[in-house]
């Protein structure tokens, strides 16, 4: 046979058999469409109304469930806690009792106003003390400024008072009570272990005493001075300085006075004489008084007989204006 012959039946035997191979591979591949099943149905529509109504009523429940939840927790908490409180009640925590009871800054307040704000007694359950309750009840004394209470196991308690500054004496009669600058009364006190407080007297004395520390800061070098002070007829003080001399204030502009005796004394050493007392009640002038001698010498007549001295006569008068004594 021709050649031409055998290269066409080569070519057709070639393309025989590619159809023959692509035929079982175009049957075996399954389609993708075939391989994920059959088709799903399409999911229903939904109304923005029934929407709204389920997402209500999902809320609803879960409410109801964590309300539910919580009412549940909380009896479970209240029965832990009442279990709690009876396990430290029993006998395995009977020796955790208060045996020591410790307090510090305790200077001004009695010991028995301190036993009756903490309110605890040797002996008692140290667990069923509270601290709280206690420090409240101590910054309710007038005189405390604040209070530290604390639990210390096994069987003690820790105070830390922190006290008002006591700034005066206040003499009531025959009792001397203690004050602070808001003038305060604490307690009445032996003056004997105060006297180096200053020394208040009159009545309504520890309501001015803001007013007279103000005062006495204004002309310190007359101020750091006094001893005591005496209100007088709810108007005015009467003040005695170191030197025991006693110096009248005005009722109104103390002040101005003040420092008028205070250029006094810088320019004439007026405080460092012999005297008995100062006036500055007088807007024009001050009355000053010497103190009578100690010893004055005896008199006698020209028949050799003593003559009883004569009164001091009214001390100078010296101007604040000029600082002149006449």
């Amino acid at each position: 046979m021709p050649a031409v012959n055998d290269i066409d039946v080569r070519a057709k035997k070639r393309a025989a058999q590619a159809r023959r191979l692509a035929a079982p591979a175009d049957v075996a591949r399954p389609s993708r469409q075939s391989s994920r099943g059959p088709k799903r149905a399409p999911k229903p529509v939904i109304s923005p109304g029934l929407r709204r109504a389920a997402t209500i009523v999902m809320a609803i429940a879960l409410a109801g469930g964590l309300g539910f939840g919580g009412y549940y927790a909380y009896r479970q908490g209240s029965a832990l806690v009442g279990s709690v409180a009876a396990m430290v009640s029993g006998p395995q925590f009977s020796g955790m009792t208060v045996q020591d009871i410790s307090v510090e800054g305790r200077k001004l307040v009695s010991k028995e106003a301190v036993m009756a704000a903490l309110n605890v007694n040797r002996g008692d359950s140290l667990l069923s003390f509270d601290p709280r309750a206690a420090r409240a009840r101590l910054e309710s004394i007038e005189w405390v400024e604040s209070a530290i209470v604390e639990r210390r196991l096994p069987d003690g308690i820790f105070v830390k008072l922190t006290e008002r500054a006591a700034v005066a004496l206040w003499q009531r009669d025959s009792d001397f009570v203690l004050i602070d600058r808001q003038g305060r009364v604490v307690r009445n006190v032996d003056p004997n272990y105060y006297g180096y407080l200053p020394l208040i007297a009159g009545a309504g004395a520890p309501e001015q005493i803001t007013a007279l520390s103000l005062l006495l800061q204004e002309v310190p070098e007359i101020g750091k001075r006094v001893r005591a002070a005496v209100w007088v007829g709810q108007r005015r003080w009467n003040i005695t300085l170191d030197t025991m001399v006693q110096v009248m204030l005005p009722e109104t502009d103390a002040a101005a006075a003040l420092k008028t005796l205070a250029e006094l004394d810088r320019k004439q050493q007026l405080l460092s004489r012999d005297l008995v007392s100062i006036d500055l009640r007088l807007p024009d002038r001050m009355v000053v008084k010497p103190a009578a001698p100690i010893n004055p010498p005896t008199a006698k007549d020209d028949k050799g007989n003593s003559v009883p001295p004569k009164k001091p006569a009214p001390g100078p008068v010296a101007g604040p204006a000029s600082g002149k004594t006449t």
